[in-house]
């Protein structure tokens, strides 16, 4: 079992390139679990190589800030949950910077019919969230609204952390998430068989942010369907990278069958996962995006549940262990 050390040093002026490695100094000091240790042996593992007393440090004071009218929360101490609160049909936005050991419920306490609400953004300013020291059960950030989506923008230049220790996907939604921004997320999730990444519909991941999910004791992305645009289709210019998950790397089915996975842009780089894809519909990699698998215990692409196959579409490129990946039913 390797380990390694590393320091993190937060700077305002650190550069994100959008394709590329970027120079990021990491905060937390993770083992890498070897892939023959069951799932929860692996997640403590990995967990006990966190330095949550850094992590407060070195990220600060938490603040919450209300970027307009149609924002508002709440903090409960006792559960130690912030409520951010939907109050009209505008989306409401809010700024997190600083270190947090608790919740955020996205809410809609004023019974906004379904539809006219536009959903929440959150700004992640160097923020570091977590549910550490006082077990806050349930998700990190939980959009707990059955339409629109909850947000999650990295601001260009900040270095951001989520990192889960409940039984449930450190972010998830009832309906959809986004990803978006210029800036540098990292997502952690050691409860027992969580998810990094959980929606009940769709994942957009857009813009021109790094993404990485260190560890994750599940799937790192799971859901119904996955896009790397907007909904403007602007292809995502960034880079996902999956380092360890004990399942897939991306899951999306529905069941009905008919999940799916389009990879318009950006480079896709998965490591130490059962298999890179699992979907029961189509997965297509569109010209331009670029898929780099290795360390995998499973097939990369795995047929749903629910289909007997899928619809396998490479325009761009998809190699495993630096070979090229042709896909058989």
């Amino acid at each position: 079992m390797k380990q390694i050390t590393k320091l993190l040093t937060l700077s305002a002026t650190m550069l994100l390139a959008s394709c590329s490695s970027a120079s990021i100094i990491d905060v937390t000091s993770t083992a890498t679990p070897s892939s023959q240790e069951n799932s929860t042996s692996a997640a403590t593992s990995a967990e006990q190589h966190v330095d949550y007393s850094t992590l407060k440090k070195t990220f600060g004071a938490f603040s919450i800030t209300k970027e307009d009218a149609n924002a508002d929360y709440t903090y409960d101490e006792e559960t130690h949950t912030y409520i951010l609160k939907v109050t009209s049909a505008a989306k409401a936005e809010f700024t997190l910077r600083g270190y947090f050991d608790g919740k955020l419920s996205i809410e809609n306490p004023n019974g906004i019919e379904e539809g006219l609400y536009k959903g929440v953004a959150l700004n992640l300013d160097n923020a570091c969230l977590v549910n550490h020291d006082y077990n806050v059960a349930g998700s990190i950030i939980d959009y707990t609204l059955i339409s629109k989506n909850v947000q999650i923008k990295s601001k260009k230049g900040t270095n951001n952390k989520i990192i889960g220790s409940a039984a449930v996907a450190p972010i998830y939604s009832n309906n959809n998430i986004e990803f978006s921004g210029s800036g540098y997320l990292d997502i952690h999730s050691y409860g027992k068989d969580a998810h990094a990444v959980k929606c009940d519909g769709d994942i957009s991941i857009y813009g021109s942010h790094i993404l990485n999910v260190t560890y994750a004791d599940h799937d790192a992305f799971h859901g119904k369907h996955l896009y790397f645009s907007n909904e403007g289709l602007t292809p995502y210019t960034g880079r996902v990278d999956v380092k360890q998950a004990v399942s897939q790397a991306f899951d999306f089915e529905t069941n009905k069958g008919k999940g799916s996975i389009d990879i318009e842009g950006g480079n896709i780089v998965v490591s130490n996962c059962e298999s890179v894809f699992k979907t029961d519909a189509t997965l297509k990699i569109f010209a331009g995006a670029t898929v780099a698998a290795t360390g995998l215990s499973k097939e990369p692409v795995v047929k749903g549940d629910n289909s007997s196959g899928i619809t396998y579409t490479c325009e761009g490129s998809f190699t495993v262990d630096g070979l090229p990946y042709t896909y058989a039913e």
